[in-house]
């Protein structure tokens, strides 16, 4: 292991350490390297030249110097438990670089063990959940995809395709499709004629996916998605803005998503509620 290898193991330690979801490299004026966990930020001290660790970065990551545009790509790095597996995106400027790394664990938390304790009861009533649309909603870095990996092993029984970009969680218990630079709409409409229960469109970030997930949700199939929204309000509103004849009853269920943070320690806290029940979350959430 040379001076580089050790140099990016201690900081990925450092940022497991700090439990945090990724580590922000920074080139130029703003020469520095932070540990982001959800709202929160820390400061890495170091004292080597940065511009020569990114680039040992790139290259170990395989992506190239050369290009303007953004790259993301993959790698190991080993630490005291073991390799983990980092996903390195990166950005270059006219005159500075940024490189994000995520850090990423494979391993799912029971849903039974973040759902609110008023919600623990309503297992059997989420597994039923056959058709129509799922929506996991929360903050950036608040936990939507954990709780979504989560529902999904809960209904592991069940045909399972999820479209993800890039995959970042390898789940042995369905099928994971990389949508590279193929368009939503042709990679949902290979994905629908494998016949699967489930269908998952991570991330949903405009009108075009929304609308995709919308009419998969027509189908007969179950489309989970994730949202960015503060909570179902808030999402409802910027989903009427992507599409303003969105009509909600096609959404059968709900996860509104929530972070705490206790003495450095992470917990998520996750609201369940049904169609139906959607009147009662503005004093709920």
């Amino acid at each position: 292991m040379n001076e580089h290898d050790e140099r990016l193991t201690h900081l990925v330690e450092w940022g497991l350490k700090h439990k945090s979801s990724d580590i922000l490299i920074e080139e130029g004026l703003n020469r520095s390297i932070q540990g982001l966990r959800y709202k929160n930020r820390f400061y890495y001290d170091f004292d080597y030249n940065i511009t020569t660790f990114i680039d040992f970065i790139v290259h170990k990551a395989q992506l190239s110097m050369s290009h303007d545009v953004a790259q993301s790509q993959w790698m190991e790095v080993w630490t005291e438990n073991g390799f983990i597996n980092i996903r390195v995106s990166y950005l270059k400027t006219i005159n500075q670089r940024f490189l994000t790394l995520r850090l990423i664990q494979d391993h799912v938390i029971e849903l039974n063990k973040i759902l609110h304790p008023l919600h623990l009861n309503d297992e059997k009533r989420i597994k039923n959940l056959s058709h129509g649309l799922v929506c996991f909603i929360g903050l950036a870095g608040s936990g939507k995809s954990t709780t979504l990996r989560a529902f999904l092993h809960l209904i592991r029984d069940k045909r399972i395709i999820s479209i993800e970009h890039p995959i970042e969680y390898h789940m042995s218990f369905m099928m994971q499709i990389e949508q590279h630079h193929h368009d939503i709409e042709t990679m949902v409409y290979h994905a629908l004629r494998h016949h699967p229960h489930v269908l998952v469109i991570e991330e949903v970030r405009n009108a075009h996916e929304l609308k995709v997930a919308y009419e998969a949700s027509l189908s007969g199939h179950l489309v989970c998605i994730t949202f960015h929204a503060t909570n179902v309000e808030s999402a409802k509103q910027r989903m009427k803005s992507m599409i303003h004849d969105f009509q909600f009853n096609v959404i059968q269920a709900w996860f509104v998503q929530k972070r705490k943070e206790i003495h450095d320690d992470v917990r998520y806290e996750v609201a369940f509620f049904e169609n139906e029940e959607i009147s009662i979350i503005s004093s709920t959430t």
